[in-house]
């Protein structure tokens, strides 16, 4: 099968979650290349699409939707996921899916994924721009977060063992 694992990232979390899936499906055997998604125009060759971005601001970043939006025209089976700092706990994960996944379904009509995967990022307080860093400092802060260094949440064994059951899936 041919996949494309396309992803837009702010600072690097989603790529890397990005690499770590399209690496676990390749041993699968699935041709899989990994985009940004911002490259990945033409999609009419892939069998399959799996999308993924990062949560600004409480929404999916712009290139990942138009990337779903063309799978759901061109009528693509898809996957999805989103990095996002609040997924660091369980409570958070299911708030990505209810919350932020809600409005991704009501700005890419029709997008009906095979799996939904929530994976948590990195806060780069060290890269952060202004006004992102003033409110990223600030929700660091109000969790007890060390905001004077960047903190790694990522858990990139999860995403493999999600492209694992992903590949079951297919």
């Amino acid at each position: 099968m041919r996949i494309l694992v396309g992803y837009a990232t702010g600072y690097g979390s989603t790529r890397s979650y990005a690499e770590v899936i399209g690496e676990e499906l390749r041993q699968a055997g699935h041709e899989t290349i990994v985009l940004e998604a911002r490259q990945s125009r033409d999609i009419k060759d892939y069998d399959f699409v799996i999308i993924g971005g990062s949560i600004r601001a409480g929404n999916w970043l712009g290139p990942a939707r138009n990337l779903a939006r063309r799978a759901v025209e061109l009528k693509k089976a898809h996957a999805i996921f989103f990095c996002c700092l609040s997924a660091r706990s369980d409570e958070g994960k299911k708030t990505v899916v209810e919350d932020y996944f809600e409005r991704v379904k009501g700005k890419v009509p029709g997008i009906s994924p095979l799996e939904v995967g929530v994976f948590p990022g990195i806060a780069n307080y060290e890269q952060y721009r202004f006004p992102v860093k003033q409110i990223m400092v600030g929700e660091g802060k109000d969790h007890g977060v060390d905001t004077s260094k960047n903190q790694d949440y990522r858990k990139l064994d999860d995403a493999r063992e999600w492209a694992r059951e992903l590949n079951r899936l297919l």
